[in-house]
């Protein structure tokens, strides 16, 4: 699915940002990866990561996103809904298991 349009599916907007984060898939624990979080809202993300990393629809995504001023990662798991390959990078977005709460997604800014 292409990521154009998607602000008509969302529930809630999602507000830009530039984190850097480390995320493994469910099916893969083996290895822990960089990507940096494009933006976020209370039920979902958009993920940036380099080409060549097995993110497919539907993974079970679990990422950690480091915070300025906090000194352990944010943990968020969710799965991903659509998939947009390019040249070097890639971007993803994923609905998160469970909603962020108002003080979670204050911390991602």
């Amino acid at each position: 699915m292409e990521g154009n349009n998607l602000e008509d599916k969302r529930q809630s907007i999602r507000f830009p940002t530039s984190l850097k984060a480390l995320y493994y898939l469910s099916e893969e624990k083996e290895s822990v990866e960089k990507c940096t979080i494009l933006n976020v809202s209370y039920s979902g993300f958009g993920i940036q990561f380099p080409m060549g990393e097995k993110i497919e629809t539907g993974s079970q995504i679990n990422i950690g996103i480091v915070v300025q001023w906090q000194f352990m990662p944010i943990s968020v798991r969710g799965i991903v809904k659509w998939r947009n390959k390019g040249i070097e990078l890639c971007t993803a977005g994923a609905e998160l298991n469970t909603s962020l709460d108002n003080l979670t997604l204050m911390k991602l800014f």
